[in-house]
């Protein structure tokens, strides 16, 4: 089975860092490239993508899909409260619930969101804001160098991703509140909540860097602030910091803060990959590698792209795939078609001469009739067998329907001429036999000469009932055998 590669971009407005995914899982760092445009002409996206796909050429990645993380720089973050705890409900309602929130017209921007958590009163949802603009540009840009991103996703997203891979909080550990410090953005990010409540979830923050600003008196500031905020819900047990500029001791941010404090190790995360001396920012790797993580694992991005610009690269791919085995599977089919088809006019050639067959034998004993559509010839068959031998059967018993019939038809012949006889009507049960019908006027003679020959083929009249109708000797009778 072939192993997939992927390719996950952190990019800034000047500057960009990709790291390859693969091996076993698509969680091995095959790689890692910084590029800036800082100080050149053509500096802008399409020139950053363009030195991102040269720095994969030259190292030979061979890369499967793409995911970028873009810098909080590009973006703002927001808390917004939903009327629903469904997450399709969300999906159709966020735009409206976040425009309501901001109180501002945000048609020409991007929304990327994550549920925090939910309830029978509704939910709350981290929104992430971006110019769609600036979101278009980044995707042409990479996408005119093969590199279509599958997903867009907030750079803080990514690197919560990174940090918590693998991460669980076991019955009694303390929630981690790790701080990362980059060349110009700073990261929150908190392990998962041990509260006993998994549906709920803390949002990351982000904040710019200066390029004078102390970031121990940044980080010590933000930290303070962040604890004070979850400190009722779910507290920090302890803090873990990274500073890219090694200028924030840890030591003395957990004196600060009077929590257990400690130095966060980026390379035993990256899998023992040696950071440092592939690439200038360990912060932009974490981000990056938190990207292609996210498709290696199939998780469920943050995606900026859903909101207003969807990626269409596999559905092409399949369209290509497709339309290959489509003409592929034609020629096949055709070939077949033909050979079926031959074999088919043969077959059909002989059922041919079977049915015209089968039609002449079937009339010679059914009186010319043919057989019935939809129905099989030999059932047809046996049935009107069966309905023979009971017919006949019952003819040669007396006291059966046919029998009765048999004996009352007899009479009928010998004196219908004679008395003019017209039967009106011949009721048959179990037992008796009814009949109802008229003879030519004579005083009933011509009736009761009727009588005496039903008599004679073997019938006992029980009941009797003589008239007129007309110029008519009217009767009826009932008949049983004799005994």
């Amino acid at each position: 089975m072939e192993v997939q590669n992927y390719l996950g971009v952190y990019v800034s407005r000047d500057q960009a860092t990709a790291v390859c995914l693969g091996g076993e899982g698509g969680t091995q760092v095959l790689g890692c490239l910084s590029v800036s445009t800082a100080g050149r002409d053509d500096a802008g996206y399409p020139a950053l993508a363009a030195m991102v796909a040269q720095g994969c050429a030259q190292r030979g990645w061979v890369l499967g899909e793409t995911s970028l993380a873009v810098d909080c720089s590009m973006f703002m973050q927001h808390r917004v409260h939903s009327e629903f705890a469904d997450v399709r409900q969300i999906g159709s309602t966020i735009r409206f619930d976040t425009e309501e929130t901001l109180a501002t017209d945000i048609s020409d921007v991007a929304l990327a969101y994550e549920v925090l958590s939910s309830s029978e009163r509704g939910a709350q949802v981290c929104v992430f804001t971006a110019k769609q603009d600036v979101l278009r540009q980044i995707i042409a840009a990479f996408a005119g160098h093969g590199m279509d991103p599958v997903s867009m996703e907030p750079d803080i997203r990514c690197l919560t991703r990174f940090v918590t891979a693998g991460r669980t909080l076991a019955d009694g550990e303390p929630r981690t509140l790790f701080g990362m410090l980059g060349r110009t953005s700073g990261y929150l990010v908190f392990s998962t909540s041990s509260n006993g409540k998994p549906g709920t979830q803390t949002p990351g923050r982000t904040f710019l860097i200066g390029g004078k600003q102390d970031r121990q008196e940044l980080l010590g500031r933000e930290v303070v602030v962040t604890t004070a905020m979850v400190e009722t819900t779910d507290p920090i047990g302890r803090i873990r910091v990274y500073d890219a500029a090694r200028q924030v001791d840890s030591a003395l941010l957990g004196q600060r803060a009077g929590i257990e404090t400690g130095e966060f190790d980026v390379n035993a995360t990256a899998g023992g990959w040696d950071v440092s001396q592939q690439c200038d920012d360990a912060v932009a790797f974490s981000i990056a590698y938190g990207a292609g993580l996210g498709l290696a694992q199939k998780a469920e991005p943050v995606d900026f792209r859903r909101d207003f610009m969807p990626y269409l690269g596999r559905r092409r791919r399949l369209e290509k795939s497709l339309k290959f085995l489509s003409i592929s599977v034609g020629v096949l089919l055709v070939a077949v078609g033909l050979y079926f088809t031959a074999q088919l006019f043969r077959m059909n050639s002989y059922r041919g001469q079977l049915k015209n067959r089968l039609e002449a034998n079937f009339a010679d004993v059914m009186y010319g009739k043919k057989p019935t559509r939809g129905r099989s010839p030999l059932r047809q068959l046996d049935s009107a067998l069966a309905e023979a031998k009971k017919l006949s059967a019952g003819f040669s018993d007396r006291g059966s329907a046919g029998g009765k019939l048999t004996s009352l038809f007899d009479a009928v012949n010998r004196c219908a001429k004679a008395t003019e006889l017209s039967v009106d009507a011949i009721t048959i049960t179990e037992r008796t036999m009814s009949v109802s019908g008229d003879t030519a006027a004579n005083n009933n003679r011509h009736t009761l000469a009727f009588f005496e020959e039903v008599k004679k083929s073997g019938l006992q009249i029980q009941t009797q009932r003589l008239g007129s109708k007309g110029n008519r000797d009217s009767f009826a009778i009932t008949l049983q055998p004799a005994e």
